[in-house]
């Protein structure tokens, strides 16, 4: 059902006057207005699509009065239309958390009837709150994944970028799963089914370079800066081309990249025009750095069309894409090891030495001297999604191995009073005391990176490692033991820390990562060395080097074009 004109406009005011209260802290208020706006559709279950942006600021209200139950249900009956339904999404859950009623949330979501976990709302809520709590794990067991690539495609994409959080995981089931996925996506769109370059423009090569393109969501990110943008700069001029494509709409700028770098931002919402767009700026090689699943869904969706002869994914894959339209994906042996290529339907192009890049953005504080003799201290402080019960038993493995020792577990989402007392429920569960554990919420990046200061060793997440974490733990001299894994996510420790000759401290059974664990902590001597040496290897350009990677992208993009062209 479509809104009149002016129906359409005393929504748009009532939205206006509801949003008004809402910044105004009159909560109360908001949601009479919003329920006077669209309660008699709601409570027919008949909202029209032109209802969504009441429907979310009134579930958003709900939360913050702690309401999660009411704000589920309610979420359960929008129909996502844009990117920025998925967008609010995680803005609800933000203020489920801001609100400590994450562990409350997380609870309720698991008595929902399981049809809400299909319905076109509630069911991204619902996959967003598990991944956010560390739960995704639980999420897959829930629900029926055919059931959801046939109801709700998009949330479907999304959970598949989550799927490598979940310990349950495996390559063969994630490469046929998502094969599959992309078979579907591409009848449903009327895509060729064998990827046709769309390129209204050839490459140009009359000057010998090649054109390398770099596609990104996140471009006016630290994230970016630090761990993208020092190798694209880098590139020799003489050999390549450059253009940084950013589908990043909030239109942040790019601190740092070169003039001689060409910048093109596109629209993202829909894939055929994108398509045309990348296919027109006449590409010899395009890297993907967004990652299957990003919120901009219509990039995997623009690659049926096959915007540029050669397509790879680099530097943010969580596994394979399995579309059939990206040709390799950059690695080496410690990421994919050999006998692993089929598991992924991209061909696997090795960089022969560096493994990955950190260059920071801005200066770092700098390390800490090592903690005192006495009781020793771990941490992790990744993103919580990555904070798995798998996590938590690992860590609480190395705690009862060593009982003069505490852990710190810090993150964002801690501010939540219920996800604090949820993490101390799980390392209870595992016979560890609270008063061994301090959990603590940091505020921004430089509560953030100077939470480093008071531990000695941090214990890896599973089965998702941090990657960026783990190389800034390293810059602030702290270095971190992996449980190397099975899976593409589990091998990201490895990855980063076997350059720097660290690959001793990513052992492959939990019983080798409490042993490394303990004899680390116990060893000063070393932990004293790294925790100046660490810096000024990196410093000296060690280990991270932008400048050899770069060259050998160089040689990996030349060979990807002698052997498609």
């Amino acid at each position: 059902m479509k809104a009149s004109g002016a129906d359409a406009s005393t929504s748009r005011n009532l939205h206006a006057a509801a949003l008004a209260h809402a910044m105004a802290g009159d909560l109360a208020a908001c949601v009479r207005i919003c329920m006077e706006a669209i309660g008699d559709r709601l409570r027919a279950r008949a909202l029209a699509s032109e209802d969504n942006h009441i429907a979310y600021l009134l579930a958003e209200c709900l939360a913050r009065l702690g309401r999660p139950s009411a704000s589920l249900s309610v979420l359960g009956q929008v129909t996502p239309i844009d990117i920025n339904a998925g967008r609010q999404a995680l803005m609800t859950i933000g203020v489920i958390f801001n609100s400590n009623l994450g562990g409350r949330a997380l609870a309720e979501a698991a008595a929902q009837p399981d049809d809400a976990y299909y319905a076109p709302g509630s069911a991204r809520m619902l996959l967003e709150l598990h991944a956010a709590c560390g739960e995704i794990d639980g999420y897959f067991r829930r629900i029926d994944i055919a059931r959801l690539a046939r109801e709700q495609p998009s949330v479907c994409a999304r959970a598949y970028f989550w799927w490598p959080y979940a310990a349950s995981m495996t390559n063969a089931a994630y490469r046929e799963a998502l094969v599959a996925f992309h078979r579907d996506e591409q009848r449903r769109l009327g895509a060729p089914a064998h990827g046709e370059v769309a390129a209204t423009r050839p490459p140009d090569r009359s000057d010998g370079r090649m054109h390398i393109g770099y596609l990104t969501s996140f471009l006016g990110s630290s994230s970016f800066q630090a761990a993208v943008q020092p190798i694209i700069a880098r590139h020799d001029r003489t050999r390549c081309r450059v253009t940084v494509v950013s589908i990043d709409d909030s239109g942040a700028a790019a601190p740092g990249l070169p003039p001689d770098i060409a910048l093109v931002r596109l629209n993202a919402t829909d894939p055929m025009p994108l398509a045309q767009h990348l296919a027109a700026l006449g590409l010899d090689v395009l890297v993907d750095v967004v990652s299957f699943g990003d919120l901009h869904q219509s990039v995997f969706r623009a690659f049926y069309w096959k915007p540029a002869p050669v397509i790879a994914t680099w530097l943010n894959a969580t596994g394979t894409s399995g579309h059939p339209c990206i040709d390799f994906i950059i690695a080496d042996a410690a990421l994919i090891p050999p006998g692993w290529e089929a598991h992924f339907t991209e061909k696997v192009a090795r960089r022969p030495t560096v493994a990955a890049c950190y260059v920071p953005a801005a200066p770092l504080p700098r390390p800490a001297p090592l903690p005192a003799e006495g009781r020793i201290r771990f941490g992790n402080s990744a993103n919580h999604h990555k904070v798995t019960p798998e996590s938590i038993g690992l860590w609480a493995g190395v705690l009862r191995a060593l009982p003069d020792s505490d852990f710190a577990l810090r993150s964002p989402l801690l501010v939540d009073a219920s996800m604090r007392e949820r993490a101390h429920r799980l390392f209870e569960h595992h016979g560890v005391a609270r008063d061994r554990v301090i959990l603590e919420a940091t505020r921004g990046f430089d509560s953030y990176i100077r939470s480093y200061h008071d531990v000695s060793v941090i214990l890896g997440t599973f089965p998702a490692h941090g990657g960026l974490t783990i190389m800034e733990a390293l810059w602030m001299g702290v270095p971190t033991v992996c449980l190397s894994g099975p899976t593409y996510m589990s091998r990201v420790g490895a990855d980063v820390l076997a350059p720097l000759g660290l690959a001793d401290l990513c052992p492959d059974s939990a019983e080798g990562f409490v042993d490394i664990a303990v004899r680390l902590a116990g060893d000063r001597k070393r932990l004293g060395e790294m925790r100046v040496g660490l810096r000024q290897d990196l410093d000296a350009g060690l280990g991270f080097a932008p400048a050899t990677m770069a060259r050998e992208a160089e040689d990996l993009f030349a060979a990807m074009l002698q052997a498609r062209i």
